[in-house]
């Protein structure tokens, strides 16, 4: 009776142990802020995304590396860390508020804002969806977000191809950052030092 009762003790102890690693939460990645605060995700090693944009391997490798795997381009963390990137990009006071257009899947920045979102864009962008016209897409648009890390990379690479020549004359490159490539409209400049009557301040 002692081996089963040794082995009884250690499998609760196993399990107890399990369940106190499960309840700690640097187990999840949580949204610490924006309307998506309180959002958590499975947690995992960051740094990965960083490797990729400092330039040693180029950020468009990861996509590709994973563009062929059935699941996913980006992990559930790694997309959640983006679009926090993002957000920090954009809310951190140096823009103003206004239409913001993502070069992906979905566009979650006017929830986790609380901007308004441009009229004229596809709920759901990506291989089923129609490619729109450039001027009714961008029509809205203050700011376009193009991902360096994109959830379906075929669909970025083809809006980057459709709307190149567009954008390059109508919303120069504001700033980058590790995921994200940032444009804002010609004219957003003006409201951005304080003038007015630009189609940014809303």
């Amino acid at each position: 009776m002692v081996f089963p009762l040794f082995a009884i003790g250690t499998s609760a102890l196993s399990l107890q142990g399990y369940h106190a690693r499960a309840g700690r939460e640097e187990l999840l990645q949580v949204v610490d802020r924006t309307q998506l605060k309180g959002l958590a995700v499975p947690g995992e090693r960051r740094g990965l995304l960083a490797a990729f944009a400092d330039g040693r391997f180029g950020h468009g490798l990861l996509n590709r590396s994973r563009a062929t795997q059935p699941r996913f381009e980006l992990s559930p963390a790694e997309y959640v860390e983006t679009i926090v990137e993002a957000a920090t990009l954009l809310g951190d006071g140096r823009h103003c508020r206004g239409g913001v257009v993502v070069l992906d899947q979905v566009n979650p920045f006017p929830f986790m804002l609380g901007w308004p979102p441009p009229r004229g864009g596809n709920l759901w962008s990506g291989p089923a969806a129609p490619v729109q016209p450039a001027g009714e897409l961008f029509a809205e648009a203050d700011y376009v977000l193009i991902p360096k890390f994109s959830t379906y990379s075929a669909w970025t690479e083809r809006a980057q191809l459709e709307y190149g020549g567009y954008l390059a004359q109508n919303f120069p490159v504001r700033e980058e950052s590790q995921s994200w490539t940032l444009l804002g409209r010609a004219a957003a400049s003006a409201a951005e030092h304080g003038h007015p009557k630009s189609s940014v301040t809303r």
